[in-house]
């Protein structure tokens, strides 16, 4: 399973797409969860102030891939999954969980993620609905992953539910778009907490859904979070965290537009993509100490996908494009 990330520390990993502007309380989440080893760490017991935050149909979940997972084994049941590509690979393999017709939809054909495609997308979507009766779902990502792509979907939204269709948005990386959608019942939405504090290791984030808050609720794993996830919360719902976001924001929008020059979509994530030989890019870049993911799996052929680091790594990275992809 090919999602980025490297073992080699003498490496710098820009294959993962997660802010390198770490939080100062994120110490305090280590220096709790100490304190918590001990203890059962009820979910429960941080839900009722999390939704003050964060919505009332809002659930918390061990990252999104927990919500995947409920998502795959219990939602999609009987359905036809509709998946426009190119995009992250887990929402093919949770559709085939129960063995769902899956159809893709090429977005690469109108440029990406753009307005052009969604209004192709809106029209196949209602053809497909007009020839059957049975459960239609449409997932995809946004922003997307791997372009980058954001894309103000709200009128679309609410033209697909006139037709009885249930709409997944994997909003991963919203956090890094100066976009917020409006949260839209009916629909699900999935959010993470992973990419925007840099913290991959901890498992937590949460769904947005009226419709499906108890299944959610219902078949998410006891103590899912664990003690980091648990310290984290705690401490996220005490501290100014919608400052460090817009910190990270202005920083990530600085360094990468260092790269303009070499991107193949306007992104509004931390990451962007090259159009280049994958193999042999990634020959050369490990060679020079830099590691990058090939985006072949997302379906996004002869790319690779790029996160930004830290400014020194940044200027590392810079060096050896300039040198490597001469204009």
């Amino acid at each position: 399973m090919n999602h980025g990330g490297i073992k080699d520390k003498n490496i710098i990993d820009f294959s993962i797409s997660v802010s390198p502007l770490i939080p100062n309380w994120i110490d305090k989440v280590f220096e709790d969860s100490k304190d918590n080893l001990n203890k059962y760490t009820y979910v429960e017991w941080i839900e009722e102030d999390f939704k003050k935050i964060f919505g009332k149909n809002s659930v918390i979940l061990s990252g999104a891939t927990e919500s995947f997972h409920i998502i795959g084994h219990v939602i999609m049941k009987d359905s036809i999954v509709i998946i426009p590509t190119p995009n992250y690979t887990e929402y093919e393999r949770i559709a085939k969980f129960n063995n769902n017709e899956i159809v893709k939809v090429d977005s690469l054909k109108f440029g990406g993620y753009t307005e052009e495609f969604y209004d192709y997308l809106l029209k196949y979507i209602i053809k497909i609905r007009e020839k059957t009766n049975k459960k239609i779902i449409f997932i995809t990502g946004n922003p997307n992953n791997p372009t980058g792509q954001f894309v103000r979907l709200a009128e679309f939204t609410k033209k697909l539910l006139e037709y009885d269709i249930l709409i997944i948005y994997d909003e991963a990386f919203i956090d890094f778009s100066e976009d917020n959608p409006e949260i839209i019942d009916e629909t699900i939405q999935i959010r993470t907490f992973t990419k925007s504090f840099g913290i991959p290791g901890i498992r937590v984030g949460y769904v947005i859904s009226s419709k499906y808050t108890e299944e959610f609720l219902k078949y998410r794993q006891p103590w899912n979070i664990g003690v980091l996830g648990y310290s984290f919360l705690e401490n996220l719902l005490k501290n100014d965290f919608l400052n460090d976001l817009k910190k990270m924001r202005i920083y990530i929008k600085k360094e990468i537009n260092k790269f303009k020059e070499y991107m193949s979509y306007c992104t509004q994530t931390n990451y962007f993509t090259i159009k280049t030989d994958p193999k042999k890019f990634l020959e050369k870049s490990k060679k020079y100490g830099i590691y990058v993911r090939d985006t072949s799996d997302m379906g996004l052929n002869n790319h690779v996908r790029i996160g930004i680091k830290n400014n020194k790594d940044n200027e590392f990275l810079l060096n050896f494009l300039r040198k490597e992809l001469k204009k």
